[in-house]
């Protein structure tokens, strides 16, 4: 059987739930306010955020 990626420890798994939440937190908030501007610039922020930390931080 083919494996999809390296095995999460209970820890790492409970993290990165905790990290999904968030971000979908961050986005649920961005699309309330009433700035379109402001709210596009949370997004791209948040979305940079995530994607550079999820890339520099290794499973091990």
């Amino acid at each position: 059987m083919a494996r999809l990626g390296p095995t999460l420890t209970l820890g790492q798994f409970m993290l990165r739930n905790q990290v999904i939440k968030q971000y979908r937190e961050f986005l649920r908030t961005a699309k309330r306010l009433p700035d379109k501007k402001q709210s596009q610039e949370i997004i791209e922020w948040s979305e940079n955020t995530i994607v550079n930390t999820t890339t520099t931080t290794k499973v091990m």
